[in-house]
């Protein structure tokens, strides 16, 4: 081989390995992120963005979901819902609603 091909190499070895360290630097970095978040959110997980509050998912909660069927929503997605309702005016206005019909549901 000649001279080129090897600077080449090694031109491309370093660039390589600069790549891979900056992405393991950047995981690191997320995954201390994440693990800070999610003990946040285990606190408080009442303001929790885009979410309604438990008053809020309480109070409404029999008013959006009318039928037993929907009782196997998990928490987090019923206060997104109920969220959705009260952010659209739909719980005022009584004009959407989730489906009445047990099949459906």
């Amino acid at each position: 081989m000649t001279k080129t091909k090897y600077i080449f190499l090694i031109a491309v070895g370093i660039v390589i390995s600069v790549l891979i360290g900056y992405k393991f630097g950047t995981y690191r970095t997320r995954k201390g992120l994440a693990a800070s978040e999610s003990s946040i959110r285990q606190t408080d997980s009442v303001l929790v963005n885009g979410w309604a509050s438990e008053d809020e998912c309480n109070y409404w909660k029999k008013a959006i979901f009318t039928i037993p069927e929907y009782d196997g929503i998990p928490l987090a997605f019923q206060r997104a819902i109920v969220k959705i309702f009260i952010d659209n005016k739909y719980v005022t206005t009584n004009e959407y609603f989730l489906t009445k019909i047990k099949d459906r549901a």
